[in-house]
């Protein structure tokens, strides 16, 4: 595990505001996974500030920012208006369709709260190898493998046709799964179920 760097508060401008984040930079950095909190949440949350560390461990530099200013967080914490202004919090965000490496994460620790749990609960990380557009693989695999190293636990591929199919495991005798490969192409694999239920799909 790599040095987590020293951590420095910065600010951003966005528009008429100046918006307080912390900046890690860990020794040999790779990389950079953006935070961005709204609804509620912070980039003091111990959470929050717990993968970041992970992450840094894994010589990915963070940078965790609230997207309300401290003025508006002091308004907030009295009115509680500002927090779920969906409008005001996306001016303040770029979206990019081809952000994989800034989007992925923070999805990932959505999804996680979403079920009640945290990335010390995980025992081992499942990621998707394809096929698919080779820059989202490639964002995905080498996220996963940071994950894994981080926080020492196994990293499993899978093939994501698979892992739709099995989906529909024990419902019906075939399943044809489809994904789009762009320039009017797709992706495609039929399955079917063995008669001998225990045995899987083939």
């Amino acid at each position: 595990m790599g040095s987590t760097g020293e951590e420095r508060l910065v600010r951003i401008e966005a528009g008429s505001v100046l918006l307080e984040g912390n900046l890690s930079l860990p020794e040999g950095t790779r990389g950079i996974v953006l935070f961005a909190h709204g609804s509620g949440s912070s980039r003091l949350s111990p959470r929050n500030r717990h993968v970041a560390k992970l992450l840094n461990q894994a010589r990915l530099a963070t940078l965790l920012v609230d997207l309300l200013s401290p003025e508006e967080e002091a308004v907030d914490l009295r009115t509680a208006q500002l927090r779920f202004n969906i409008g005001l919090l996306a001016e303040r965000v770029t979206i990019d369709a081809r952000a994989h490496a800034e989007q992925l994460t923070p999805n990932v620790l959505a999804a996680l709260g979403d079920a009640g749990l945290s990335v010390g609960d995980l025992g081992a990380v499942v990621v998707g190898c394809g096929p698919g557009p080779f820059t989202g693989l490639r964002v995905g695999m080498a996220t996963a493998a940071a994950y894994g190293h981080a926080l020492g636990i196994p990293v499993h591929g899978v093939c994501s046709l698979d892992a739709i199919g099995i989906e529909s495991a024990g419902t019906v005798s075939e399943v044809l799964v489809v994904t789009d490969a762009r320039r009017r192409e797709v992706y495609w694999a039929l399955y079917a179920a063995l008669r001998d239920a225990t045995a899987g799909w083939g």
